[in-house]
């Protein structure tokens, strides 16, 4: 409702589901002219949450910096794809 109504709202993640390991994101709307509110709001959730990889992460943006595709399990360690 927040888009249709033209409110200003963000979604900041907060996890993964345990069963397929999709991402969950919790939505925040603030009123007009509220940005900062909601930027706050969004800023204390990204810092009071300790957001883990899923089990299985495919690096896209090859932020690891190697050359090949990997995946990634939740310890860190690298599998060749």
């Amino acid at each position: 409702m927040g888009n249709f109504a033209g409110n200003p709202s963000m979604s900041v993640p907060v996890g993964y589901s345990s069963g397929d390991n999709l991402p969950i994101g919790l939505m925040i709307h603030t009123a007009w002219w509220e940005e900062d509110l909601m930027l706050q709001i969004g800023d204390a959730v990204k810092n009071n949450l300790k957001l883990r990889k899923p089990k299985i992460f495919y690096d896209v943006l090859n932020t690891t910096g190697s050359k090949t595709n990997s995946l990634s399990s939740n310890d860190g360690s690298l599998l060749n794809a």
